[in-house]
Order: C-alpha cells, then sequence, then structure tokens
C-alpha cells in the first residue's frame, strides 16, 4: 500500500510509525505521526526519524521545521490515521511525498 502526501522536506528514511504522545521518547528509527504539528513538539520531532503530518502543506509547522532541521517530512497524507498503525514498518520518500508500507 503505498500513501501520497505533499514532499515538504526531503530524504529517504525507513522505520516504524509512532503515533505522537506529548513526552514520548522517540529514536532516530520512529517515524512520528500527528495530524499536524506545533513548536511544544519540537523535542520529539528532533529526536524522530522523520515526520509526517495528516493535514498542512509546504508552509505548515511541520514542513518549515523539519526543513529548518534536515529531517525528512510529508504532509497533507489524507486518510493517514486511517491506514497507518503504532508499529507499522514503512518508507518515507520525503523528495516525492511517497509513504509505503514494507
Amino acid at each position: 500500500m503505498t500513501l501520497k502526501g505533499i514532499a515538504a522536506s526531503g530524504g529517504l528514511v525507513k522505520g516504524r510509525v509512532r503515533v505522537y504522545s506529548k513526552g514520548l521518547l522517540y529514536s532516530n528509527e520512529d517515524i512520528l505521526i500527528a495530524k499536524s504539528t506545533t513548536p511544544e513538539m519540537c523535542v520529539e520531532i528532533l529526536s524522530a526519524g522523520a515526520v509526517i503530518t495528516e493535514h498542512g502543506g509546504l508552509l505548515s509547522h511541520a514542513a518549515i521545521f523539519c526543513r529548518e532541521i534536515k529531517k525528512v517530512c510529508v504532509v497533507g497524507v489524507k486518510e493517514l490515521f486511517g491506514n497507518l498503525k503504532d508499529g507499522d514498518l514503512i518508507s518515507v520518500n520525503g523528495n516525492t511525498g511517497e509513504i509505503e508500507k514494507v
């Protein structure tokens, strides 16, 4: 299954889906997914391997912050939470906006 969103910050990453939860510790092997991001989520974003959001565009918080810190990011993925859950192994392509279950 392949999902498509807006390529917001380039690169390729493979890892496990982790739904955002405040204060949760992430590793660079975790792909943080959220409806959208806010500045209070920066610590979690910094430690994750990549960020995917269901809402947002190229000027969203997730897109801008991930470009600044050179973190792979895809935003605006429709039905993100209907298709991915904690623990799924996925590949994220920040150059094309494609997310694929491995």
